[in-house]
């Protein structure tokens, strides 16, 4: 082989570049897709740009092969983008029926958004300004609290998350530094982030995987601001008025004493 290639290079004057067999995609295959062979294609690629871990003959594919994410057309199939376990699935594939997948923004200072991964389960508070300062348990509700010029209370209890920012796939081992966590909630749960999400910030409380936990949407009470009391103001009724004088075809107004109760009379002479 290297006496043929030695040979060649001296006709040619350039080295040649030796080839091989990759299977690519034959067409875009989304993420979560299930593959199989007719998704593919065999193409030749120079062997020095071939990344390892391609798959090269047909049969290479596992049975059960799933795109751990987005593979475009002609795009060289690497194990690394396979997922043999189907855990890598589409968000909408991975909401259960009857429940709604809702994105929320997080603050860092508000719970534990950056060691969140998808899978686990969250409470859901929010973090409310108000005007004043109250004691540190407010009447009506056990579970809020009030510290300074701060509403704590809970909107939902015992969350699955689905994926934190983009990425939706389970059983991920360290930290993901985010502030958007995708939550899977009821619809009457999709209402209440919506509208917690307008009064004030959001946070998050990790549960532990091994309690036991039902899925609780809080009841939610207004927080109604302190009653501005209004002093009715009480006008005093004029003291004097103005009475026209009438003393033959003369006509004059003069000042004149009101009693309470009693209307302006017009004197005549």
């Amino acid at each position: 082989m290297s006496d043929a290639r030695t040979r060649a290079e001296a006709q040619t004057g350039a080295p040649v570049i030796s080839m091989a067999g990759v299977m690519v995609a034959a067409r875009t295959i989304e993420t979560g897709e299930q593959m199989d062979a007719s998704m593919l294609k065999r193409v030749e690629w120079p062997e020095n740009i071939i990344p390892e871990g391609t798959l090269s003959e047909p049969d290479a594919l596992p049975e059960k092969a799933y795109s751990r994410g987005l593979i475009i057309e002609g795009e060289p199939v690497n194990v690394s983008k396979l997922d043999m376990s189907g855990a890598t699935l589409t968000l909408a594939g991975s909401i259960k029926p009857g429940m709604r997948a809702v994105s929320i923004v997080v603050r860092s200072d508000t719970g534990v958004s950056g060691f969140v991964l998808p899978g686990d389960r969250v409470d859901v508070n929010e973090f409310i300004p108000r005007e004043g300062r109250g004691s540190s348990y407010a009447r009506g509700d056990e579970d809020m609290r009030i510290s300074g010029d701060l509403i704590a209370r809970p909107v939902l209890k015992n969350v699955s998350v689905l994926a934190v920012d983009q990425t939706f796939e389970p059983n991920l081992e360290g930290a993901m530094p985010s502030n958007t966590v995708t939550l899977e909630v009821t619809p009457e749960g999709a209402l209440a982030l919506g509208a917690a999400s307008q009064r004030g910030a959001l946070g998050l409380a990790l549960i532990g995987r091994d309690e036991e936990a039902e899925l609780v949407v809080a009841t939610r009470k207004e927080v109604k601001k302190p009653a501005v009391v209004r002093t009715a103001v009480r006008r005093r009724s004029p003291s004097t008025t103005q009475v026209r004088v009438i003393n033959g075809n003369q006509e004059t107004e003069v000042s004149a004493p009101v009693s309470p109760g009693h209307p302006p009379k017009k004197v005549t002479d």
